[in-house]
């Protein structure tokens, strides 16, 4: 039986719809992981899921209050993590957990959650540490004032914060929420690149973020400049873990590695998922969002293999003779970033 496209293209778009739909939701509403210690525990730890602060009653004090302000900003739900005895014990039972961003209130585990983070390619707001990656976001903001008075300090902070990161919309970035929890905040002694922290801003009269950058320094092929700001970072790793579901999900020993049959999944995404995307002001709609078969990855492949005369084929003629079960995909597209910057010039008759 011949596979056509007609066979297999709406399976596919609905795929991709549902993943869009899905990120547009995701994005309004994440995941977040909070890891806290509690030593009078009779086991190595315990989890609680919540996916509403309303009726909250198997956990008090602070810890509630934390979780109550993690869902203040569109959080879709808050996995509770507490440990008997700190990150390394249960590293294992960590890695387990589905989740989009992390934090611990544990302040002298910062460094460890970040490495996590890292490790399994997750979003993390850590308190004064540094790791020099677009997972992490290096939160430096000493200490806020809230409207009753009342100072919070260090790893205290991190609960909300990360509530308006998690919550953020793809479509925007995290300077647009004025934060009236807070009546005023103390700047960090020392300005430093990649770092993360309040300000109070003088024309709204209000705390806002001062910026929105990941703790990235160092770039180059595969870290771009983009990924200093946490809204290209996480629209980049929304799109990679999309793109690996629906192929797993629909392609992955299914189908002989043809280039006709790689071309039905390259089309599901130009004409179903990028244009989602593109709707929901994540992509650029004037950009030729494309994905197509990485001609010089392919033909390297070939030539890797001893397979001399690669050098000479044209393109269609790679694209055509695909190695062995890879597919090998370039993906070309533009994320959109927030309106944060402006510079205007008036010219006056």
């Amino acid at each position: 039986m011949t596979v056509t496209m007609d066979d297999l293209t709406p399976k596919i778009e609905i795929i991709f719809k549902k993943l869009a739909a899905a990120m547009i939701k995701v994005g309004a509403k994440g995941r977040v992981l909070y890891i806290t210690k509690d030593e009078t525990l009779t086991k190595d730890y315990e989890v609680k899921t919540y996916t509403s602060p309303v009726g909250i009653t198997d956990i008090t004090g602070q810890l509630k209050t934390d979780v109550e302000d993690i869902f203040d900003n569109g959080v879709k739900k808050v996995i509770v993590f507490e440990t008997k005895t700190g990150i390394d014990d249960v590293a294992d039972a960590l890695k387990k957990q589905k989740f989009d961003w992390v934090f611990t209130d544990i302040a002298d585990e910062q460094d460890k959650v970040a490495a996590l983070a890292v490790e399994l390619k997750k979003f993390v707001l850590c308190y004064n540490v540094a790791k020099d990656s677009q997972y992490v976001v290096n939160f430096v903001t000493p200490s806020a004032t809230l409207q009753d008075g009342t100072t919070v300090e260090g790893v205290r902070l991190l609960p909300y914060a990360i509530g308006i990161m998690a919550g953020c919309p793809y479509s925007k970035s995290i300077l647009y929420k004025e934060i009236d929890k807070y009546k005023e905040v103390e700047l960090p002694e020392t300005l430093a690149e990649a770092t993360c922290f309040y300000k109070f801003d003088e024309d709204l009269e209000c705390v806002k973020f001062a910026n929105g950058y990941t703790s990235l320094k160092s770039t180059g092929a595969d870290t771009p400049e983009d990924f200093k700001k946490i809204t290209y970072a996480e629209c980049a790793k929304r799109v990679d873990v999309d793109l690996k579901y629906a192929f797993k999900k629909s392609y992955q020993g299914k189908f002989k590695n043809t280039y006709v049959n790689q071309q039905l999944f390259y089309d599901a995404c130009k004409y179903g998922y990028f244009n989602e995307l593109v709707e929901a002001g994540i992509l650029d709609g004037s950009y030729d969002n494309t994905i197509d078969t990485d001609v010089e990855a392919q033909r390297n492949m070939w030539l890797a293999s001893g397979k001399t005369e690669a050098a000479d084929w044209d393109d269609e003629t790679v694209k055509n003779m695909t190695y062995q079960s890879y597919v090998i995909p370039q993906i070309k597209v533009k994320f959109l970033d927030a309106m944060e910057d402006f510079k205007a010039t008036v010219i006056m008759a």
